[in-house]
This record gives C-alpha cells, sequence and structure tokens, in this order.
C-alpha cells in the first residue's frame, strides 16, 4: 500500500516536500491550498530569500532552483546607511556565503515551487476537521489520521492518512488544534510592506536600510521592474498600530533626518509611500515557539507554522526552504529504505531541524536590536561588521539545512 500523504499548504515548504513526493508510485499525494489558484497573484509584495535557502534548495533540485533563481534578482550585498546618507556597513554577501540569496515577488517564487505539482493541488480547499493520530491500532501503532475537507466540489472526507502535513503559514490552525495553543511574543516593532513600480532612475537596487534613530528603513528592487519597501519603528508590545502611524505626514516624520538633508533614495521611498499610502501592510514583528511535530507522530509540521520567526535576516522563506528540503530528503530515504515507520520519520525531521531553526530564530531577534526604542543603531550597526556577528551570520548563511549552524 502507498504511504497517504496529505499536506495542508502549497506555500513554499509544502511546495518543495510535494515536489520530492510527487509521482512517486510508493506515496499517494494531495495538496490541500486554500489560495483559489497556483499563481496567486493577490500575494503582493516581495521577500528576500538567504544564500542558504537557496544553498538547500540546489543540494535537492538544482532544476527547480535554477527556475526560481531565473525569477529573481540576487541578493549579494549587505548595506546600511542613515537616512542622510551616511554609510555604516557595506560588505558582499560572498564574505560569508557560498551563493547569492535571491530578491522575488512571492507570486513568482510560488509559480515556480508550484508548477511541478500542479496535478496534486487541489486549490480553493480548506481543513474543517481532523480526527484521530493519538489511538493505538490493534498492530501497536498509531491510528491513521481523517480530515474533513472543504472546496469547490463541496465537502469530502479523506481517511486513512498515514502523514499529515501542516504547512499553512504561521497562524497554523492544525498546529494549533493538534499540538495546542501557540503562545505569541511580541517584540514592540510595528512593520509595514508595500510592492511599488520603479521610478526611482537606479536610486534602488540591491538590500539596503536607512535609520533615522531606531526608525529604518528598508528596500530592493525585484523583477520585473518593482521595488520592495519595508519601513519599522518602535511599538510597546501589545500596543495597537493606530490610524494616526499610518499617514504619509506621519512616516514622513519618523525618517526625515532633523537638521539635515534625506538621501535621494529615502526621499524617493517616502514620496513612493506617500503615493501608496492605503496599499500599506502593517504588522507587529512577533514569534512563536519551535515546533515540529504532534498526533503521535502523524502529523509534521514545517515552515512559518513549525518557527514563526522575526523578519529582520530575510529567514522566513529561508528556513521553510531548509525545512520542505530536510523533510523531502528524509522521508525519500526512508521510502527507498522499504521499511516506512511514520512517527519515526517525523521525529528524525524534528531532530534535524529543531536546533537549526531555533539558532535562525535568535539571531533574527538579535539582530533586530537596532529597531527597538532607545538603540543607538549607528553604534549597533556597527558591531554587526565585527567577527564576532559576521561569524553567526556566515553560520546562518552557510550552514546546513540538516540541523548544522555552521559551514
Amino acid at each position: 500500500m502507498p504511504l497517504r500523504v496529505v499536506i495542508c499548504g502549497a506555500g513554499v515548504a509544502g511546495s518543495v516536500l510535494a515536489g520530492a513526493l510527487a509521482g512517486r508510485r510508493d506515496v499517494e499525494l494531495t495538496v490541500i491550498e486554500r489560495a483559489a489558484d497556483a499563481g496567486q497573484l493577490d500575494a503582493g509584495t516581495a521577500l528576500n530569500v538567504g544564500p542558504n535557502g537557496m544553498q538547500a534548495l540546489a543540494s535537492l533540485s538544482p532544476a527547480l532552483a535554477a527556475s526560481v533563481r531565473a525569477l529573481a534578482f540576487d541578493w549579494a550585498r549587505w548595506q546600511v546607511s542613515l537616512t542622510d546618507g551616511t554609510a555604516l556597513l557595506d560588505f558582499p554577501l560572498s564574505d560569508i556565503s557560498s551563493c547569492a540569496g535571491i530578491r522575488i515577488r512571492w507570486a513568482s517564487l510560488y509559480q515556480a515551487l508550484r508548477e511541478p505539482i500542479g496535478a496534486f493541488v487541489r486549490y480553493g480547499t480548506t481543513i474543517t476537521g481532523v480526527q484521530g493520530g493519538h489511538a493505538i491500532d490493534g498492530a501497536g501503532a498509531r491510528a491513521p489520521l481523517a480530515i474533513d475537507i472543504e472546496g469547490p466540489s463541496g465537502r469530502a472526507r479523506m481517511e486513512g492518512i498515514d502523514l499529515l502535513v501542516a504547512a499553512e503559514g504561521r497562524y497554523s490552525p492544525l498546529r494549533e488544534k493538534l499540538c495546542g495553543p501557540v503562545p505569541v511574543e511580541h517584540f514592540g516593532i510595528a512593520i509595514s510592506r508595500l510592492l511599488v513600480r520603479d521610478t526611482s532612475g537606479g536610486l534602488i537596487d540591491d538590500y539596503a536600510q536607512w535609520f533615522n534613530g531606531p526608525h529604518r528603513l528598508l528596500a530592493y528592487r525585484v523583477p520585473p521592474d518593482h521595488v520592495y519597501i519595508v519601513s519599522t519603528f518602535p511599538l510597546a508590545p501589545g500596543e495597537p498600530i493606530e490610524p494616526g502611524m499610518k499617514t504619509a505626514a506621519a512616516i514622513a516624520a519618523r525618517y526625515r533626518p532633523a537638521g539635515r538633508p534625506i538621501a535621494p533614495a529615502c526621499a524617493w521611498l517616502l514620496d513612493a509611500m506617500a503615493g501608496h499610502v492605503d496599499a500599506i501592510h502593517w504588522a507587529r514583528m512577533q514569534q512563536g515557539p519551535v515546533c515540529y511535530r504532534g498526533a503521535g507522530g502523524r502529523l509534521l509540521v514545517i515552515g512559518d507554522a513549525a518557527h514563526p520567526l522575526v523578519p529582520t535576516l530575510g529567514q522566513g522563506a529561508t528556513q521553510a526552504l531548509e525545512d520542505g528540503v530536510a523533510a523531502a530528503e528524509l522521508a525519500c530515504a526512508m521510502l527507498q529504505s522499504g521499511s516506512v515507520d511514520v512517527p519515526a520519520l517525523t521525529a528524525r525531521i524534528e531532530a534535524a531541524r529543531t536546533t537549526r531553526a531555533t539558532f535562525a530564530q535568535q539571531l533574527s531577534w538579535q539582530a533586530s536590536d537596532t529597531l527597538l526604542d532607545g538603540s543607538d543603531p549607528v553604534r549597533d550597526t556597527l558591531r554587526k561588521g565585527e567577527p564576532a556577528f559576521r561569524k553567526s551570520l556566515k553560520a546562518l548563511f552557510s550552514g546546513s539545512h540538516l540541523g548544522s549552524v555552521a559551514s
């Protein structure tokens, strides 16, 4: 009997794992995705993927990694300045990694990762209920799971699921239902995101940050001709982002340096935000504890669902890629052996990934110190150019998806 696998979420981690299992005779695969179609054009912003994510993807599928990179620009530099243009830090990522990262639109990344699994995805579908996973059957093994789904064809029940994968993102209903409530830690930082057409005339290119006190602008170009803009500012944990904080005037006041001219790149960013203020997405930085498995070992949690973290080092989708690759490699190795033990498989994935994901979480938060109220962005940015932080960043950007945090 083939292994019956249901993956909930055709995002980054879920699509990578599905791609490795799709078409295998020893696997019966279904992917449940709530988005209406493969393109998911409403995924309207962009992201950067660290070198470690592209390194992991290339180790699993060089062709898939190449197709993703073809839709992206390289992330090749780390640049930090003040909003008056004073340079603080600028170094090539080649100093600390074996390949470049990428800058890409979410819709483009989904397009590349979902193309190989199209026949296995049920779009516009959600899981409405799940049962089983804890009872012991007559052979002394954990009983398979059953799920209720609802989609374009109506409601249905899928039974006898050997492996259920929660890959629905950081607000995973499956993780919460089968592993318990997910405590959320807010870090006292508000964040906004915006994607606009590039009319900067070359002012914005590779990944760059600008500070005015603890207030930070971040931007980079993505294909085909867009600029992704991120802004952050301190906000007490638990406090809402009030409407008055979101106006063009409030945004400009946070980033214009007092008594000094603003750098042309930053002036363009503020003008772009003012012109699209109603399209800006607002949120608060937060993370949750790492969790890779539940339901008697038949539930595997991967991607943001497993380790919601802050975006400071571009590790959200990056760690999701690492998760997907690690899960794919370990699952395929077990299938190849001919002796499949699903709880043992999820335990191996958990063991391989927990330390690595925890390290990524902790370093991402450590790197966020410049964004906090009362921080000194000059001092704290310069520290990131020192050997201690460079060593940690190299361990992240060059470490193995199978558990190593060092190159």
